[in-house]
């Protein structure tokens, strides 16, 4: 069973919250990045949904109630972290990090299998200098991974940071870009069987610049995810 978050470009002008539920025992996607330098990350725009089985899907492994018991909460923040036009010199672009940090928290038995935060650059709004993670790993136990930029305005100012960690479980977590019709994609493709009480986290970004007189860039983060629930036929489908 499949779900997606979308979110659209980020606006000049952020808008306002939707109220979030407690923190989770991994990363709080609302709790925003360390940040260092003349860096600004501004409020982020966030999104939380509860996920409910709409038994839709005639496989038994992914629950075939109707009664729309939640199978997860799930959120998504994003930031776009603006370089301070005034400590640096080029006088045609401006800079910044596209930043997104998202949360799946299964519930009621329902395990999560697969987990993708995504984010799209359009290459005519904005030029893509780096992102973070760059790596895919195969992991067998659990281990704290740590996210990272830089940024120095493409060497018109001084250095500052972007930084984030959270809990990677196994199995695999496949890092990938790819260019679509629609732009630039970077993808975060996590498959394994996270148990209910173990909530998934991740945090990526991409280093950018833009003209600035054409204003800031689209920025599309995105997150899609699936879940299993076991029962008698599958008894052993969580890790």
């Amino acid at each position: 069973m499949r779900r997606k978050i979308l979110w659209g470009a980020i606006l000049l002008i952020p808008s306002l919250l939707l109220p979030l539920v407690p923190a989770s025992a991994n990363l709080n996607p609302e709790n925003g990045p360390s940040l260092t330098g003349p860096l600004d990350a501004g409020k982020p725009k966030c999104y939380t949904k509860l996920e409910r089985d709409e038994g839709t899907d005639p496989d038994p492994r992914n629950g075939t109630n109707k009664d729309q018991t939640v199978m997860a909460r799930v959120q998504l923040c994003s930031w776009l972290i603006q370089y301070d036009a005034d400590q640096e010199t080029d006088a045609v672009r401006n800079y910044g990090i596209g930043w997104v940090q998202t949360n799946i928290d299964g519930r009621n038995g329902y395990c999560t299998k697969r987990a993708n935060t995504k984010i799209t650059v359009d290459p005519a709004d904005a030029k893509v200098y780096d992102r973070t993670p760059k790596r895919s790993v195969v992991l067998s136990s659990p281990r704290r991974k740590d996210v990272h930029l830089w940024s120095n305005a493409s060497g018109h100012g001084e250095v500052g940071t972007v930084a984030q960690h959270f809990q990677l479980f196994p199995n695999k977590w496949l890092v990938e870009s790819k260019l679509t019709d629609k732009g630039r994609k970077y993808m975060n493709l996590w498959k394994g069987k996270a148990t209910p009480d173990l909530d998934l986290s991740f945090a990526a970004g991409v280093k950018l610049s833009w003209v600035e007189s054409e204003g800031t860039p689209g920025f599309l983060p995105r997150l899609s995810y699936g879940f299993i629930k076991p029962n008698e036929a599958t008894p052993a489908v969580c890790g």
